[in-house]
């Protein structure tokens, strides 16, 4: 059981890392919850000297197995009932229960909004951090994951636009409380991790591209087309989306104050080619990464159907 829930991991890992697959977010976190439910189930197993009758539900009271209506098979119990029998940090705990949440909204809903998708990758690559900690600590098992959740995939663009609902709203809130309930400082445990995408403000022309500024993380060579890609608008482009998105929206003096003063010094935001790189007084032409910029701005001027239902 307990190699069978690593290669549930390591699956959801790997589903992960495909860029490509539209419904990646959801199914990793799927099958991520699904390799804690039966890691902690081996753990039971494991501490009743290996009696399977230990994971068996039993009618509330009594000594009397519950079978599966279907099958007519014994009827293992619950994630939460594992939970609330394993001895395990209250970290992992709070982890664990923050995904199961994620899970309900994406077996439920389909969809999820780009902050669910942020959330699922925060919680998510900690929860893979504590797991392979549990698993080698209880059973010895080895986590064959070379590399989890690579920051730098942005699937593709055909993911659908989806604004959250109510419900995914508060659970947004819920789970930034998670994300400050405070790890466990000896055992390495964590709720919650922070990543942060950094661009090499010096790029200009068939520069570097990282995910970090740790100087032993490897490195790619980009081309200037491939940059491009990652910063295709123009700033009429970033101004008319600004049009669309935001009531009441003027390009004036306070717009290219922000443009100026906060949008363009964010490598996340923006990329400056020199149109003359031998010489550094020569013009610089900005490019932009609309969904970074309009994050930054959002600050600013809040979505247009935030605007418009504070202002009926």
């Amino acid at each position: 059981m307990a190699r069978a829930a690593v290669s549930a991991l390591v699956a959801a890992v790997e589903i992960y890392n495909k860029p490509t697959v539209e419904y990646r977010e959801q199914t990793f976190v799927v099958l991520l919850v699904n390799a804690w439910e039966v890691l902690l189930k081996a753990r039971i197993v494991q501490l009743s000297g290996n009696k399977m009758a230990s994971i068996i539900e039993r009618e509330e009271g009594t000594k009397r197995y519950i079978f599966d209506d279907i099958t007519g098979g014994h009827s293992t119990i619950g994630l939460k009932a594992t939970l609330n029998t394993v001895s395990l940090s209250p970290t992992v705990k709070r982890n664990i229960a923050e995904l199961v949440n994620v899970r309900h909204e994406a077996t439920h809903m389909g969809l999820l909004p780009s902050d669910l998708r942020d959330a699922v990758h925060r919680f998510g690559a900690a929860s893979v951090q504590n797991f392979i900690h549990v698993a080698k600590q209880w059973f010895d098992e080895d986590v064959p994951v070379s590399y989890l959740l690579p920051v730098g995939f942005f699937g593709p663009e055909t993911i659908p636009v989806v604004k959250a609902s109510k419900g995914q709203r508060a659970l947004l809130e819920r789970l930034t409380k998670a994300a400050a309930f405070p790890s466990s400082e000896d055992d390495g445990f964590v709720v919650a991790l922070s990543f942060d995408i950094k661009v090499n403000p010096q790029l200009t022309g068939g520069g570097t591209i990282g995910p970090t500024n740790d100087p032993r993380a490897p490195r790619a060579n980009l081309t200037v087309d491939q940059i491009l890609e990652l910063y295709p608008a123009s700033y009429d482009e970033i101004r008319e989306l600004c049009k669309q998105r935001y009531s009441g929206f003027k390009a004036n003096r306070g717009f290219n104050d922000v443009m100026r003063t906060t949008i363009k010094p964010d490598p996340n935001c923006t990329f400056g080619r020199s149109n003359n790189p031998k010489n550094p007084s020569s013009l610089v032409t900005y490019y932009y990464n609309p969904e970074e910029v309009l994050k930054v701005l959002d600050k600013h001027y809040g979505t247009k159907k935030a605007v418009d239902s504070a202002n009926p």
